[in-house]
């Protein structure tokens, strides 16, 4: 049985009929939309940072230097994602072997960190993103000042498995780990900590023993760099030598 439903007519109450739009006789007094409900990137969003009307994220006070934020939320893929308008920054993770991309375009499936442009200078960097473990982290690499625009660009060792080059190779000293690793797992991270077989200034016999403690640089500014886990053969800063070490924690 069909109804006599009429969709493309508006209902007046006032005079029990359908009509052509409003009613001329008793047009609508009033129209109560719902409150807008704002996306999960947006509702994650830090009380110490702000987005603009553009889409800008800036800071709204002070943020020291190695001030942690994380881990980036998206959708995981197989296939590489594109740069678009919403995927600003391309990411990517090494996950049980395999590489793992990061959807980050849309709001409804990630987090606030998806709003953080690219820096294109050092100068404009103030945040550094690294893998550890299964997530993706930023930390910030210098005193973020209130109404400065948050920029994010890859940490050595990071920026190597993307394909990028590094804006400063020397980042890689201040990266953390996050708060809620222990005490021997953070040491990795420590500056201090000299791992891995070392053949200085390229003479095989002079060697320095894998897992040796000391305060200060190298014994050489010089280095080769032989890593007993890939079999990596070659010259590298003491920032890039950790960051190498760090793709092997993951």
């Amino acid at each position: 049985m069909m109804s006599n439903l009429s969709v493309d007519y508006l209902w007046c109450e006032e005079c029990s009929s359908y009509n052509d739009g409003e009613c001329s006789k008793h047009p609508t007094v009033v129209h109560i939309n719902d409150k807008p409900i704002l996306s999960r990137a947006r509702a994650s969003l830090p009380n110490k940072l702000v987005i603009s009307s553009d889409g800008e994220l800036y800071s709204k006070s002070t943020l020291k230097p190695k001030t942690t934020f994380g881990p980036l939320i998206g959708v995981n893929s197989s296939h590489q994602v594109s740069i678009t308008d919403k995927q600003l920054v391309e990411w990517r993770m090494l996950i049980d072997s395999n590489i793992v991309w990061l959807d980050t375009s849309n709001e409804s499936y990630c987090n606030w960190m998806m709003f953080v442009r690219p820096a294109t200078n050092l100068e404009q960097q103030n945040l550094v993103a690294y893998q550890y473990k299964d997530n993706i982290y930023f930390c910030t690499r210098r005193l973020v000042k209130p109404g400065e625009e948050l920029k994010v660009w890859y940490a050595p060792g990071y920026a190597e498995f993307i394909g990028k080059s590094t804006l400063n190779t020397e980042i890689a000293s201040i990266i953390p780990v996050p708060e809620s690793e222990s005490s021997l797992i953070r040491e990795e991270y420590t500056p201090i900590i000299v791992e891995h077989n070392i053949i200085i200034s390229g003479d095989e016999s002079n060697t320095v023993n894998k897992r040796v403690v000391k305060r200060g640089r190298p014994p050489s500014s010089t280095i080769t760099y032989s890593c007993i886990t890939c079999r990596l053969n070659k010259c590298l800063s003491l920032a890039e030598k950790r960051a190498h070490r760090l793709q092997h924690t993951i």
